[in-house]
């Protein structure tokens, strides 16, 4: 069995973060967790944190708010274990998330494997494909919530690019863009690995940053290839996030 180490960063938001990684705990899958508490000001973190004794997590303190993409660099860069995993410390997964999408890293091709937040029927409305005998769907880009690839990947693909959020594609998006050209499959598992999304509805300003920038990518597709946009999308309010991308 391959080693896997998975990675969370965690900015305040004690609550969340703290069903997070409960919830992640109860997955009895050998597995590591390396938090990373990016420069959180909320003294409840630091404490939380300090009172997790599971052996399988390790925990830092940054004194600095780098962002996700320098964390998610330096872990790929310095972490020795064979599979690289990703979750968001506002996502719940299931019992047998980890088990579950450990199944494609046994497959003789390299792919990226995800779980995410809706439902299987929302996945692009693509019909389900077969990959090395496993079932899966095929988006065209899967989210960040959750996530695992092998070693290789990296080391073919090296560093998420660094990027201006105002440009259509950055961060992650942009990362998937060089997966895919180093031939690399990007997949949901199928059965979907559903795990449920805990929202801030605390910043709506950050809502509707999302929001915009989605609906601005489905705009770029659809006028790059010629295909009408969907009738009941018109406004980003209007545009669901989590469901269509």
């Amino acid at each position: 069995m391959k080693t896997v180490e998975i990675m969370m960063v965690v900015h305040d938001r004690i609550e969340y973060t703290m069903e997070a990684v409960e919830r992640l705990l109860l997955n009895d899958f050998p597995f590591k967790l390396k938090i990373t508490d990016n420069c959180s000001t909320d003294p409840l973190i630091r404490k939380y944190l300090m009172s997790i004794t599971d052996p399988r997590v390790t925990v830092e303190y940054w004194p600095v708010n780098t962002g996700i993409t320098f964390q998610t660099n330096r872990f790929w860069k310095e972490s020795k274990a064979e599979v690289l995993g990703k979750i968001d410390n506002d996502i719940a997964v299931p019992e047998d998330a980890i088990a579950r999408l450990y199944e494609y890293m046994e497959l003789p091709e390299p792919c990226v494997i995800s779980g995410f937040h809706f439902e299987a029927s929302n996945v692009n409305g693509r019909p389900i494909d077969e990959f090395h005998g496993k079932q899966v769907y095929s988006p065209s880009l899967i989210g960040g919530a959750l996530y695992l690839f092998p070693r290789v990947i990296y080391e073919k693909c090296g560093p998420i690019p660094v990027g201006s959020e105002n440009t259509i594609v950055f961060g992650w998006q942009a990362y998937q863009n060089i997966v895919r050209a180093k031939g690399y499959k990007i997949l949901y598992a199928c059965p979907i690995v559903k795990v449920e999304h805990m929202p801030d509805r605390r910043d709506l300003d950050i809502e509707r940053k999302y929001k915009d920038y989605y609906y601005r990518i489905h705009l770029s597709r659809t006028t790059q290839k010629n295909i009408k946009p969907d009738a009941e999308i018109t406004t980003p309010d209007e545009w669901d996030r989590f469901g269509r991308t």
